[in-house]
């Protein structure tokens, strides 16, 4: 009688056994699809253009600090590629950054050929002590042969840079206008007969 108990066990966990491990694969795939949702949904055929423009642009501040040159050229595109590459990584180098993360505020597509968009975001940079360096940043992103890809051109920046400099100038010299003294309105010490002929009283 043990024995046939025993075997009449042993036979229900057998059946058992295919239906929990079916159960578990499917809890695992269901556990990894929904932990990688965000970067599954970049590859799908359906994902959209903003989906694939924040990717492209990850994907360039992350070739930046690990100095992924096959990531960087197949996200860059542009007149100044060498020159923006190494002017990213000196500041990798010289802060000691060992991670970026973007945190996108507004992708605007071009609305009248969808070619170009404006990306506005916050790289987040992890530095070697732990500590975290937040930057403001708009960059263009154009499509080139069908594919989105951040334009690396100089001039962009630069007249980005001249502009902030030209309104920070006009805030600074305002700001003298405004709080520093008015034409004539101290008394001039040097010719005391030019103040009525009194001088100081």
């Amino acid at each position: 009688m043990e024995c046939t108990v025993e075997s009449r066990t042993d036979r229900a966990l057998d059946a058992k056994r295919p239906n929990r491990v079916k159960v578990c694969l499917m809890l695992s795939l269901v556990a990894v699809l929904m932990a990688s949702a965000p970067a599954f949904a970049l590859w799908l055929p359906w994902a959209g253009e903003e989906d694939k423009i924040k990717k492209v642009v990850s994907d360039v501040w992350r070739g930046l600090v690990s100095n992924d040159q096959a990531l960087l050229s197949k996200n860059l595109a542009g007149e100044q590629i060498q020159w923006f590459v190494d002017n990213h990584q000196n500041a990798v180098k010289r802060l000691g950054i060992q991670s970026y993360q973007c945190l996108f505020q507004t992708v605007t597509l071009d609305p009248a050929q969808g070619a170009t968009a404006q990306v506005t975001y916050e790289t987040v940079a992890t530095l070697e002590d732990g500590s975290r360096l937040v930057s403001k940043i708009v960059s263009t992103v154009g499509k080139v042969n069908g594919e989105w890809k951040l334009l690396a051109d100089v001039d962009a920046m630069i007249d980005r840079m001249v502009k902030d400099r030209l309104k920070q100038a006009e805030e600074e010299a305002e700001s003298e206008v405004r709080f520093g003294p008015l034409p004539g309105s101290r008394p001039d010490f040097r010719r005391p007969a030019a103040t009525g002929g009194g001088g100081l009283r």
